[in-house]
């Protein structure tokens, strides 16, 4: 079953039912043997709160909620981050002829090569014709992306010695091959400094 439009206010273990008693926004209440949270890391809107912002008469919005109405072109722009959003967002801007952009960093992010490329005519025609060719290839992508996430920060397990070793011994070379291309793509040390996470 889904339940759509309704979130998950309260979640309370019940030691004497041995089940999950979980509240919704709806007021229901119902109970669980074992509840997942399969909500994403950063399934909200994260607005940073800065002091006078609301003084601050120019346009301003957060790539999640893109102003397709506004035009970026001839503009000083400002944007704030290099997380998910800011990486995918700050190539497309200073490509819409925008008269200045300035990118605000609190923390550098693992930024890798894209990998974009255009679809050829023979991809499409698979996809087209295919039954659920697509789908697939789309979680083959998901879990390529979802791996490379666990590679760069999560920590190595320690529960299973070899499996923490490898993961640890992965994890260094990734992280070298980021940094090498931060170092290759970006050609002021300085920014490139700037730029690597620690």
């Amino acid at each position: 079953k889904i339940t759509f439009g309704t979130a998950v206010v309260k979640t309370i273990w019940k030691d004497n039912l041995s089940k999950w008693v979980v509240t919704l926004s709806s007021g229901r209440v119902l109970q669980f043997d074992a509840i997942i949270a399969g909500t994403g890391l950063l399934h909200k809107l994260n607005t940073p709160k800065i002091p006078g912002a609301e003084l601050f008469e120019g346009i301003a919005f957060h790539a999640n909620q893109w102003r397709n109405d506004v035009s970026l072109a001839g503009k000083k722009i400002g944007i704030i981050g290099t997380g998910a959003s800011g990486v995918q967002a700050i190539p497309r801007i200073a490509d819409m002829g925008v008269e200045n952009l300035t990118v605000f960093q609190r923390t550098a992010s693992w930024v890798g090569p894209r990998l974009n490329f255009k679809y050829s005519d023979s991809a499409k025609f698979l996809f087209k014709h295919i039954p659920g060719l697509q789908r697939l290839y789309r979680w083959k992508i998901f879990c390529t992306y979802e791996s490379r996430f666990f590679m760069l920060l999560m920590l190595p397990s320690k529960d299973i010695p070899i499996i923490g070793w490898l993961h640890g011994k992965l994890q260094s070379y990734i992280h070298h091959l980021v940094r090498t291309y931060i170092k290759n793509t970006v050609k002021d040390p300085d920014v490139a400094k700037k730029l690597t996470p620690d």
